[in-house]
């Protein structure tokens, strides 16, 4: 079920399992074969003050989720995962710690080649097409999330002859949605624009575009793509942009929508 404020309920969630197995962690230190008096009370104190952070984290969750966020069944296993995880790190720092700081540092790059670095989707425009008072067509990028004095000097603006009233403008765009059980960024929509052909010449590349396994079919392990992209859900977007939809001396600016692209 999705609700209000989902977002920051699921991480307080996950903050929760995180607290929760370094506390088990640490008492579980309690039991090793050479800990000293002095160690083993260190560690059950620890323990109790990263218990009381996961009883604070829970709680601030449900506040956030109106007690919704424990009906999420499909949290549940990357719960218990997180907190498996957090329990091994502390109970075997040198066996467990290191190679989990490693994944952890793999998993960010991979995250933000692949999903980070595409905007995200919102009620701000991505390109401006407007024509002149011939057959000229211009392309404007707009900066996502950036007001209308920065954007001034920032943005990428490419023209070129229109082939008549009956050609067509051919726009690709990208939507990934990463599964809302990743944290932080999981559930929010992320887009790109990523070319423009007419007359089929391309005419516009975004600069933030670069093939990778989630667009591009043939690039990499297909099982490997299928895989991931279960967890990403991407999905292009066509759509087709008449020339007489942008008469000589208006613009129209290009947004994303549920269902694709909007002009207005």
């Amino acid at each position: 079920m999705d609700f209000e404020h989902y977002v920051p309920a699921r991480d307080l969630f996950y903050l929760a399992a995180l607290f929760l197995g370094a506390g088990c962690g640490c008492i579980l230190n309690r039991y090793r074969r050479k800990a000293g008096t002095r160690f083993r009370n260190l560690s059950i104190t620890a323990g109790l003050c990263l218990f009381s952070g996961t009883a604070a984290a829970l709680f601030a969750a449900a506040i956030y989720s109106n007690w919704s966020i424990f009906w999420e069944t499909d949290l549940f296993l990357p719960v218990g995962i997180l907190a498996l995880i957090a329990a091994l790190v502390f109970r075997f720092p040198r066996a467990a710690g290191f190679p989990v700081f490693l994944l952890s540092g793999v998993f960010v790059v991979f995250i933000g080649y692949t999903c980070l670095r595409f905007p995200l989707i919102d009620d701000s425009g991505r390109l401006r097409l407007s024509r002149d008072g011939s057959s000229r067509v211009h392309i404007e990028q707009i900066q996502p999330n950036v007001n209308a004095s920065q954007r001034k000097g920032g943005n990428t603006a490419i023209s070129f002859e229109a082939a008549g009233e009956d050609s067509v403008l051919e726009i690709n765009a990208l939507r990934l949605v990463p599964s809302k059980a990743f944290p932080l960024f999981g559930g929010v929509s992320r887009g790109l624009i990523m070319e423009i052909r007419h007359n089929g010449a391309n005419v516009y590349t975004n600069p933030q575009y670069a093939p990778n396994f989630l667009i591009d079919p043939n690039s990499g392990n297909s099982r490997f793509q299928e895989f991931m992209k279960s967890f990403f859900y991407p999905r292009e977007i066509q759509e087709r942009l008449e020339i007489r939809r942008l008469p000589p001396g208006t613009n129209l600016t290009v947004f994303f929508e549920d269902a694709g692209l909007l002009f207005r």
